[in-house]
């Protein structure tokens, strides 16, 4: 486009000075024709009819209410024919359908293998791979792949059956137990009947992480409204570097991951895919935090659109947010392997050091993993609930 622009340019500028030019000689004798004029006007002409520059001069010395100054200006102008034409052409981009895009999304969900042929079940590798992923990758291992041939996308908002977590700080729940009088250099600390711990005064210093897991049953003490979406459900107790063996938790949560729906915007710029999330259902509802005078211990709560607790054993497990049109669902028997698989073999376990020698002991990859992770965020020189950190 250019290209053509520059030829035509160059035409038209040739097809305009070319008359000029020769209008400019002959004027030079038209201007000494009835009066006398200064012999260097004569020059002037001369040079105006040669280009730019002699022009431009002419403008200067020559009286602007003659012909020939009218042709002068006309050359001086000429020069900016070309970089006005140059300024014609506007690119806007323009999103263009070229073969379609797609994203996806889950509705149901149904993971299971048979081993050998034999009547039992077990979970695919690909979940299994995929909590692994989520526990041990970094943020650009786990992405999601979508199909966008020009590298520039957006679609409308959609929503896909996910897991989603959450966490809650508990440390205000923590109670210390009166020393019983048969173990006189021992306390307990204790949140809940499913979480406690034990500290020796002889142990020395030390630091600890330890965790349980507790899936199915109503013990959950900060999301008893995610019981029935549960897929699993710890609670932590967290010690930091240097801590003395009398000193309490200096922070105790409950953490939980449980299938939800999760309303998604997706865009795609220069080829860099990303999601955002708009919503989840369910939500969280209050906790015995937001209720102090409640009960730590609640029973299944149930409404329409969520799978009655009493018979989630009986039928696949379904989520209806309201105003949908879908109806999100997981397997049975996927269900119950994931909940047995993640609650008994992969989250179970403490990590433990002393400063002692022969006692820095770990037995717990993912404890360790989450420990560290607490020293991160919480940093040195920080404080939970007054304890120093």
């Amino acid at each position: 486009m250019n290209g053509v622009i520059s030829i035509l340019a160059v035409v038209t500028k040739a097809s305009m000075m070319l008359p000029v030019a020769e209008t400019l000689s002959q004027l030079k004798w038209c201007w000494f024709w009835k009066t006398h004029r200064p012999v260097c006007d004569f020059e002037s002409f001369d040079g105006a009819s040669r280009g730019p520059w002699g022009s431009l001069m002419m403008l200067l010395n020559v009286p602007l209410w003659s012909l020939g100054t009218l042709g002068a200006g006309l050359t001086v102008a000429a020069m900016f024919v070309e970089p006005a034409l140059q300024q014609i052409p506007a690119y806007t981009s323009l999103p263009v359908r070229v073969g379609g895009s797609g994203l996806g999304r889950s509705i149901n969900f149904t993971d299971t293998v048979t081993i050998g042929g034999e009547p039992g079940l077990s979970l695919a590798e690909g979940i299994k791979s995929a909590m692994f992923r989520g526990i041990f990758g970094t943020e650009d291992s786990v992405s999601t792949s979508s199909n966008c041939a020009t590298g520039n996308c957006t679609w409308p908002t959609f929503s896909s059956l996910a897991v989603c977590s959450a966490c809650e700080d508990l440390t205000s729940l923590l109670v210390q137990y009166p020393t019983p009088s048969t173990q006189p250099l021992t306390t307990f600390w204790i949140v809940s009947s499913n979480m406690n711990a034990t500290s020796n005064i002889g142990a020395g210093s030390r630091s600890e992480f330890m965790y349980k897991t507790d899936v199915g049953d109503s013990a959950q003490t900060a999301f008893p409204a995610l019981l029935n979406h549960t897929i699993l459900d710890f609670q932590s107790m967290y010690w930091p570097p240097e801590s003395t063996v009398m000193d309490p938790p200096s922070g105790v949560f409950e953490c939980v991951l449980y299938f939800c729906v999760k309303t998604l915007s997706a865009l795609e710029v220069n080829g860099r895919f990303s999601e955002t999330v708009m919503s989840t259902w369910p939500p969280l509802n209050l906790s015995t935090l937001d209720e102090p005078n409640q009960d730590l211990y609640h029973d299944f709560l149930t409404n329409s659109n969520l799978s009655a607790a009493v018979s989630e054993h009986k039928r696949n497990f379904t989520l209806t947010p309201p105003d949908a049109d879908v109806t999100y669902s997981v397997d049975r028997l996927t269900f119950d392997l994931l909940r047995t698989w993640v609650g008994g073999n992969l989250f179970n376990g403490q990590i433990f050091t002393s400063l002692q020698p022969a006692s820095l002991w770990d037995d717990d990859d993912i404890a360790g993993r989450m420990y560290n992770e607490l020293n991160d965020q919480l940093g040195p020189n920080k404080t939970i609930h007054g304890y120093n950190v």
